[in-house]
């Protein structure tokens, strides 16, 4: 027998939830996405009638309304924790990016799997701390667009995981990817990124779009948004912008609520009050 939930039905946990006290054992699905990370202890975990696989701490999932799963063997210390968002905010969301990530989710589910690093666990964490009412109260918009920006930076680790199995990229473009993901260009302007290659500007960038369907100057951005995060817990929207390479703190305003769901100033604030 198979249960479904709705989001009426966990009302509590409508944005995320540690197990605790309450964790569905039985086989169910939700008329929501759910993306789960176990965050301690061990537990074994079935898809669609699958065998189970074990999972520990540091390993993300995820599910779609159409798929049936089911934990079980939970050890004492086991702990989760789960994002959900509906199919309609989902959909929005994933409009911001050049292709139908939508279906490229339901291709992925649900063969999905990622073990996690601990600062990806972390900072996802830091994040899911706004929604417990005992140390912050955030009116319902805010908490909805540190919501978007939870899935956001879900939907980026799936990005990148997949990026990552792809084997038939050409090594510099592999090795440009690996790059740019870790950092090492932050503070770098797209021209000097490209001059590490040893090709032509627009060679660089024309093979990049198409071996990553998005062009080499937002990649690069999107990865400086998300160190942007970091610098705003020190620095003003100004200097952040200008560490970054954004000649106008406009644009980067633009570009960080196009991402994030709130502009910089607002995660500024949210990550600094008490």
């Amino acid at each position: 027998m198979s249960i479904t939930y709705t989001l009426k039905d966990i009302s509590d946990f409508c944005y995320t939830s540690p197990c605790g006290s309450f964790c569905i054992q039985e086989q169910h699905n939700h008329i929501f996405y759910e993306f789960t990370i176990i965050t301690s202890g061990t537990c074994d975990h079935s898809i669609d009638g699958n065998s189970p696989t074990q999972l520990s701490r540091g390993d993300f999932y995820f599910i779609t309304p159409k798929n049936k799963h089911q934990l079980s063997n939970l050890s004492d210390d086991h702990q989760h924790r789960d994002f959900y968002v509906t199919a309609e905010k989902l959909e929005k969301i994933c409009k911001l990016f050049s292709f139908d990530l939508m279906k490229e989710l339901h291709q992925l589910c649900p063969v999905f799997r990622k073990r996690l690093t601990e600062k990806q666990m972390a900072s996802l964490e830091e994040k899911a701390t706004f929604f417990n009412p005992n140390l912050y109260t955030f009116p319902s918009e805010i908490l909805d667009d540190i919501h978007t920006s939870i899935i956001v930076d879900i939907l980026g680790i799936i990005l990148q995981t997949k990026h990552e199995k792809k084997t038939f990229l050409p090594d510099w473009i592999s090795t440009l990817v690996q790059r740019i993901d870790n950092g090492d260009f932050v503070l770098n302007s797209i021209d000097e990124v490209v001059k590490t290659t040893g090709y032509a500007h627009g060679y660089v960038c024309r093979q990049f779009k198409k071996y990553m369907g998005k062009t080499l100057l937002s990649y690069n951005n999107a990865v400086k948004l998300r160190e942007s995060t970091n610098l705003l817990k020190t620095h003003t929207v100004t200097q952040t912008a200008s560490i970054l390479g954004w000649d106008n703190p406009k644009n980067y305003n633009i570009a960080f609520k196009k991402v994030f769901g709130i502009s910089p100033s607002q995660y500024k604030k949210t990550t600094t009050e008490d």
